[in-house]
């Protein structure tokens, strides 16, 4: 049988390490085998224990978050990264993905919620916390633009056209039957296609394809 999946926990309020790791050793099939206060630390450990995921507060002494997640990325792109904050502005979301985050999850969510992105995560699936979904779509729609496409942006190449239409209209916070009557399609045609972008973009619904579609500039007001 496999062994239990690895997870090393970077935070710099003790509290919050000592309860992550409390929570997290009772889970079945996880395994905490580390856990760090600093940037610094959670690459120099990452690169040591080589963890299934790293579980890390954005806002790290000793590194900026971005940089943290670059540079454990760099040297172990298999491992998954889950960024867990307070931080819930498009800014720090936008610059967690486009520096290789696989999951965005906010300290306010549910025991559940971090449960189910751990898992999503090591399912080689994508991950947003739900509130910071309905944040990025409320913010596109009010028509505030969404910064500089970076890196990411090329995840939608494997996409095809009709599937990046649909998305742009699932961005656009258009529904099913909207989205069939614009493209001259059946509702269960469009559906087929959001299931179909769904899988390829390894998401588990359409609010999170939204979000990574306005953080890579897929979409613009």
């Amino acid at each position: 049988m496999p062994g239990p999946r690895t997870i090393l926990i970077a935070d710099d309020h003790g509290l919050i390490r000592d309860g992550l790791q409390a929570l997290l050793t009772i889970e079945e099939g996880l395994q905490v085998v580390g856990a760090v206060a600093t940037g610094r630390d959670a690459i120099r450990v990452a690169r040591q224990l080589t963890p299934d995921l790293v579980l890390m507060e954005f806002s790290l002494p000793a590194s900026t978050g971005a940089l943290t997640i670059t540079e454990i990325k760099r040297w172990l792109p298999q491992t998954r990264i889950l960024v867990l904050t307070f931080h819930r502005d498009e800014t720090h979301l936008f610059a967690a993905l486009d520096a290789g985050a696989d999951g965005y999850l906010l300290k306010g969510d549910s025991k559940s919620d971090l449960t189910d992105a751990i898992r999503s995560l090591l399912a080689e699936e994508k991950y947003l916390s739900p509130a910071i979904c309905d944040l990025v779509i409320a913010g596109y729609l009010g028509n505030r633009s969404p910064p500089t496409p970076g890196k990411r942006s090329g995840a939608f190449g494997i996409l095809s056209k009709r599937e990046l239409e649909v998305l742009k209209m699932i961005a656009d916070g258009q529904r099913t039957r909207e989205i069939a009557d614009a493209l001259g399609l059946s509702p269960k045609t469009v559906e087929r296609h959001r299931g179909s972008l769904m899988r390829k973009l390894k998401v588990r619904n359409a609010a999170a394809a939204a979000a990574y579609a306005l953080a890579n500039g897929l979409a613009k007001p």
